[in-house]
């Protein structure tokens, strides 16, 4: 657990240090999914904290961002649903078995063991937050045009679009959480009228990744505060703030200026 708080004040820290580059807030992810791992797998077994724990989180921060994410595939969501756990489950094998043969080298401990602990948990880890993402942010999938016609982001930092989960209001509305970015994949979302199906998936999978944009340059901290406290300040779509720049990007994108 202190490993885990350690890691996520770190990733904190990290994601604010190098906000505005893609490549820091890809490794500000990968530390805190290293660091939600380990602790895992250490609770689990009841190992201490060592100078090979931080070795094997760092070892796994920087394998997490080297490593794509799954950012979907084409099909639908019982197929995006199998390829992400097989996704999670698969890279947090082999992570946690790299970032295991590490620890136990600097600890001076088997590497051989510490490879199959490391495999082991990760691939526990991997599974279950493969299913927390399809049950708590919905299932992956590819827009329209495919991902390039609203991201041109490194690989190690790319977006998932993900469909409304069952707790998510169908009207049309998204957010922004991270890496996913929730966007129903067949509401017409505000654009009324001939092709608004066409225009309003457009429009909301745009303005979601303005805030995903933003959240990259700010850092997702200060992102998220910040719209926070626009919204109670100023109001959600007052002229300047974050939802504003959003929702004008999104017009410019379906060509409505």
């Amino acid at each position: 657990v202190l490993i885990g708080a350690i890691g996520g004040a770190a990733s904190g820290g990290v994601g604010a240090l190098l906000k505005g580059t893609q490549i820091g807030q890809g490794f500000a992810g990968g530390l805190l999914k290293s660091s939600a791992s380990y602790a895992a797998t250490s609770a689990a077994s009841g190992d201490p904290i060592t100078l090979g724990s931080a070795a094997a989180v760092l070892t796994g921060s920087v394998l997490n961002t080297a490593l794509p994410g799954f950012s979907g595939g084409q099909g639908g969501t019982v197929i995006n649903a199998v390829a992400e756990g097989v996704h999670l489950t698969t890279t947090g094998a082999f992570v946690g078995g790299i970032s295991g043969a590490v620890g136990a080298a600097v600890d001076g401990r088997s590497i051989t063991q510490g490879f199959q602990t490391g495999a082991s948990g990760g691939a526990i880890a991997g599974a279950a937050s493969a299913a927390i993402n399809v049950l708590a942010l919905g299932a992956a999938y590819v827009p329209d045009g495919g991902l390039g016609a609203y991201d041109n982001s490194a690989w190690y930092n790319r977006p998932v679009f993900r469909r409304n989960p069952f707790w998510y209001p169908k009207n049309g509305t998204g957010i922004t959480l991270g890496r996913s970015l929730i966007t129903s994949s067949d509401d017409p979302g505000r654009i009324q009228g001939e092709d608004s199906n066409l225009f309003g998936r457009s429009w909301l999978r745009a303005h979601e990744h303005t805030h995903y944009q933003q959240q990259n340059r700010l850092g997702f901290g200060a992102f998220y505060l910040r719209t926070i406290r626009q919204y109670i300040q100023v109001g959600h779509s007052h002229p300047g703030t974050l939802e504003d720049a959003a929702n004008i990007r999104a017009a410019r994108h379906i060509g409505l200026f």
